[in-house]
């Protein structure tokens, strides 16, 4: 069996594993609320269900510490915040030799959406929308990095609404992106039809404003190609694709580039997918802007 790749979000684990640069399986678990680190073992074991792969590729969900290898804070999985995550890893996979490796579950799937679309050029923007929100910038296939390994924390950017309410992130951050369109923000303003209440979104609607919004800021500081929104939470929202168009299209600046639309990833799966090719040496080279 060929790499694994492992993404734990906030609400599942998503697992796929390779053999022969093809997917051989891609599996699910059960939904979760904050679990204690045993009993998430217990969960990911389940889902491997005992088979045996190398290397393995690790997304975490939080603020991921690359000079420690340790995820220093994450409001949504606090089990893992301060422990040896590839120590931990090998402990799944039975063995201490298993070559590991973490990075974040949107270049992850920023890696996946880019490799599948055949490796196109120009500048990807990757926004993955669930638990949090994150985004990967790739251009030409190169990653973008302005903090740590991110290409910058756009769920805690500001697009506080000014006829709305103004909420808390979870950062602790008024007005944040992710205390609009963040799945917890989602379920505290609709409940349990929250997905059919994306569906039902119109240009009035916060959420969708707030995030036009954050796009606007996007074409603005990154110029990009594409973007494709991704997580549980993007792919709901492509029933809500035309008038989040409309929005974003309202006042967007002139810089942005004008064939750039908003596209939608096709699967829950891309970020376990990426990290495995990321583990198996298929990950990207990253650029850095000068200092």
């Amino acid at each position: 069996m060929g790499p694994i790749g492992i993404d734990i979000g906030g609400t599942s684990t998503k697992v796929c594993c390779f053999a022969n640069g093809e997917i051989a399986w891609e599996r699910k678990s059960d939904p979760y609320a904050r679990p204690p680190l045993d009993e998430l073992t217990r969960i990911i074991a389940e889902v491997i269900k005992g088979e045996r792969a190398a290397p393995i590729g690790l997304c975490v969900p939080g603020a991921f510490d690359t000079m420690r290898g340790v995820v220093g804070a994450s409001a949504n999985m606090p089990c893992l915040i301060g422990i040896d995550l590839k120590s931990w890893a090998r402990s799944l996979a039975g063995d201490e030799n298993t070559p590991v490796t973490v990075d974040t579950d949107v270049y992850a799937t920023a890696v996946s959406i880019w490799r599948e679309r055949g490796a196109s050029t120009g500048r990807l923007c990757v926004i993955a929308i669930g638990t949090g929100v994150g985004m990967s910038i790739l251009t030409d296939g190169e990653r973008l990095a302005l903090n740590g390994l991110s290409s910058g924390h756009l769920g805690q950017i500001d697009v506080t609404l000014d006829d709305e309410p103004v909420p808390t992130g979870p950062d602790g951050g008024k007005g944040g992106l992710e205390a609009y369109i963040g799945l917890a923000a989602l379920q505290a303003r609709y409940g349990e039809g929250l997905f059919d209440a994306i569906a039902a979104m119109d240009q009035k609607s916060p959420p969708l404003r707030a995030l036009a919004k954050a796009i606007r800021i996007v074409h603005a500081i990154y110029r990009p190609d594409e973007i494709v929104l991704a997580g549980g939470v993007g792919l709901a929202l492509k029933a809500a694709a035309s008038p989040l168009a409309e929005l974003v299209e309202t006042g967007r600046t002139n810089l942005a580039k004008p064939h750039c639309r908003i596209e939608f990833a096709d699967n829950m799966f891309h970020a376990a997918r990426g990290i495995a090719r990321i583990a198996s040496g298929e990950g990207l080279r990253i650029t850095t802007p000068p200092a």
